[in-house]
């Protein structure tokens, strides 16, 4: 597996952090790799060729981005994705995935159309969340986000701590049940 990082903290403690993980992943017998940190290393590492189409890519957020998550839902992300199963985590947010009920864009979020031209946010709402998506959103970010990974076939973590043990424990869930 290979596993990515947003700049969270800084260059040190985010691929120490990296480095953690790949350490425990590798004593557990799994093959992986620090693939590196940047704002764009998730979506950089699917144009690389030389990942394997049957590869997990394990991308690390140290914020909740209605953007991010909207852009895993698009044509040309899903093009790049291919037949690899990305495993997304969130670290040190102020609530949970599964706790939001609106994500509204991030403030530093300057990638996302905005709402209502080409590309940008939805004009959907699940109003009764039955994973069934009405019309009528009319706000710049995203309903039920984590259902919407959901939907989309992402599985993910989300914490409100860096737990290096959990995020371990959830990758090899992930690795395993592939």
């Amino acid at each position: 597996m290979y596993i990515t990082s947003d700049n969270i903290n800084n260059t040190s403690e985010d691929n120490t952090r990296i480095n953690n993980i790949v350490n425990a992943l590798q004593q557990l017998g799994l093959f992986a790799v620090n693939y590196g940190l940047g704002p764009n290393e998730h979506y950089s590492i699917l144009q690389n060729i030389t990942i394997p189409q049957n590869a997990l890519i394990v991308d690390i957020y140290g914020g909740l981005c209605a953007g991010t998550i909207w852009e895993m839902n698009q044509s040309y992300y899903k093009y790049y994705k291919g037949n690899r199963t990305i495993f997304s985590i969130w670290i040190d947010t102020p609530l949970t995935l599964d706790d939001i009920q609106f994500l509204p864009r991030a403030q530093d979020d300057n990638f996302t159309p905005l709402y209502g031209t080409l590309g940008g946010f939805p004009d959907f709402n699940d109003t009764n969340n039955d994973g069934i998506f009405e019309p009528g959103l009319e706000k710049d970010g995203l309903n039920n986000p984590a259902l919407f990974l959901k939907n989309s076939g992402y599985n993910y973590l989300s914490l409100i701590n860096e737990d290096i043990n959990t995020i371990v424990d959830n990758i090899l869930h992930e690795a395993t049940n592939l």
